[in-house]
């Protein structure tokens, strides 16, 4: 290798850090989440206070928590309570639902880390 070689691959290098940085890294927190149940009107909750919620659903309650501007299915009555293995939630358009229960979160922000998600 060359001089020059290893001045290209060194700028190459640094150029591929900053776009990681640039385009990748979180923007800053999600202030609301859409929390919609069954075939009602989607409800825009703070994230700013640490609370629990209870959301009644087609199955039963599924118990939500907030926490730190995150928040997440603490509870629910479905039987493979992946909506509780999703975990926190906390960018903007990150997703969960009990589909058994019929309620789902969605994360609002102003920047969202994706641009489009297909099911």
């Amino acid at each position: 290798m060359k001089t020059g070689d290893k001045l290209i691959l060194a700028v190459a290098v640094i150029f591929v850090g900053w776009l990681y940085s640039h385009f990748w890294t979180d923007r800053g927190h999600a202030d609301f989440a859409r929390i919609t149940v069954a075939d009602g009107e989607p409800q825009l909750i703070s994230l700013d206070e640490n609370r629990l919620l209870e959301m009644k659903g087609t199955s039963g309650i599924s118990e939500l928590e907030i926490n730190n501007g995150r928040i997440r299915f603490k509870h629910s009555p479905c039987p493979n309570q992946i909506c509780v293995h999703a975990g926190w939630l906390q960018h903007g358009g990150e997703f969960a639902a009990c589909l058994p229960n019929h309620v789902a979160i969605e994360i609002v922000a102003n920047t969202t880390l994706f641009d489009a998600i297909n099911f």
